[in-house]
């Protein structure tokens, strides 16, 4: 494995990459639909660890922890029928 990749995997990867991406993804799940501007916060945070995981791990960090990020968001995006995207308007 390399060095780089190592850093997923190290208590850094984890503070830096993986934690926030649980936290943002659970606080996303259990925010009211009707604080649409939480939502859309939130949905932006999820940029913050693709870009440390792009700094520090490179482009193969940033793509794997971005379809992470993918598959952490599409059951919200699919399957609340409360979801309310303002860009669809």
């Amino acid at each position: 494995m390399r060095p780089r990749f190592k850093l997923m995997i190290s208590t850094e990867g984890l503070v830096g990459i993986w934690l926030p991406i649980v936290v943002i993804t659970l606080v996303h799940y259990f925010t009211d639909p009707h604080y649409q501007w939480v939502h859309d916060l939130l949905r932006r945070a999820y940029y913050l660890p693709i870009v440390i995981a792009a700094i520090r791990i490179g482009m193969l960090g940033a793509v794997i922890t971005s379809g992470v990020v993918t598959m952490a968001y599409i059951p919200h995006a699919f399957l609340h029928s409360t979801h309310f995207d303002p860009c669809l308007l």
